[in-house]
């Protein structure tokens, strides 16, 4: 499962790639089809990828609402993933992450693979709508949800909290054309 942008080639990790964890860059490389940014992998994507190991072992049906890798066009590289933390719940509400290598930050990358992500996941019929939170005082991360059209709704607890309902992405989609 794949998903092309511009710059980007979004692909849903692969399951064996999250239980190999693990393994050293190589192997994971071989896995994924592309190299892998080797800060990406120590600062974040080793942890991300046991976490959705796990959620895969809990919901082997659960692969595209977790980790997605995004690879740059250019390079093969993997410089970082985005991705749902989870299924959507009852209300067809799906939370969404991200994280990319210092190297690639401002770059306009993640603002690229979550506006990938958001118009897959606004095509699945059980989404009605996409949260997202930060630390108040991560700029970079207030900055991308803005870009999106999320809504921001204040701090709740540790968190700015933010949403963007399915009716109103697609408005916005239609009036951009």
């Amino acid at each position: 499962m794949q998903i092309s942008t511009e710059r980007l080639t979004l692909v849903a990790c692969p399951p064996q790639m999250a239980e190999a964890s693990g393994a050293g860059r190589r192997q994971l490389e071989s896995i994924a089809g592309a190299r892998i940014d080797a800060e990406w992998l120590e600062e974040d994507g080793r942890g991300l990828l046991s976490y959705y190991a796990y959620q895969l072992r809990e919901d082997s049906t659960a692969v595209g609402w977790g980790m997605w890798l995004m690879i740059l066009n250019a390079s093969r590289l993997v410089i970082g993933s985005a991705g749902f933390k989870g299924k959507p719940d009852r209300r067809g509400s799906v939370e969404i992450g991200y994280g990319i290598s210092p190297e690639f930050r401002r770059t306009g990358y993640t603002c690229e693979a979550v506006r990938g992500l958001l118009d897959w996941v606004f095509h699945q019929p059980s989404v009605m709508c996409v949260t997202a939170e930060c630390l108040p005082e991560n700029h970079g991360s207030r900055r991308i949800l803005e870009k999106v059209g999320m809504t921001n709704h204040g701090v709740q607890g540790m968190y700015l909290k933010w949403s963007l309902e399915k009716h109103a992405y697609i408005a916005a989609q239609a009036r951009i054309g």
